[in-house]
């Protein structure tokens, strides 16, 4: 399906979206989900604090809510795999990629499950095998 979208200034998502004070917003991943367009960021509060937060396109981008807190609320990569959204956000200091299953109807994530890989990684994008 194709999607065109026209924006009527260069910066799409700005900190006064948020209902609180933050430093910046970061890897934004736009996805276009049941026709509803979604916009997973990365999110450092002035209190240190990391999000992952979701933003929501209705006649312009709106807040919608946290959906990660902590440490490892980084990049957050969201991918449609096997017919499920999975958000999967940045564990740099841990061996591991932990699957979180995003759910439009609640806008909410769920832990899934973690797959030990052996080695550190950082900011990972993974890209479907159609031969597999």
């Amino acid at each position: 399906m194709y999607l065109e979208i026209k924006f009527e200034s260069k910066a799409i998502l700005s900190k006064e979206l948020l209902p609180y004070q933050a430093k910046f917003i970061a890897d934004p991943f736009i996805r276009n989900i049941e026709s509803q367009l979604y916009v997973f960021a990365e999110v450092l509060v002035k209190t240190g604090d990391k999000r992952i937060v979701l933003f929501e396109y209705d006649n312009g981008w709106k807040y919608k809510k946290d959906l990660l807190h902590g440490e490892n609320a980084s990049f957050p990569y969201v991918s449609l795999i096997d017919g499920q959204w999975y958000l999967i956000p940045e564990i740099s200091d841990k061996e591991q990629l932990n699957y979180y299953i995003f759910d439009p109807t609640t806008q909410s994530l769920s832990f899934s499950h973690s797959v030990h890989l052996g080695f550190l990684t950082k900011d990972k994008i993974m890209i479907e095998n159609p031969s597999k």
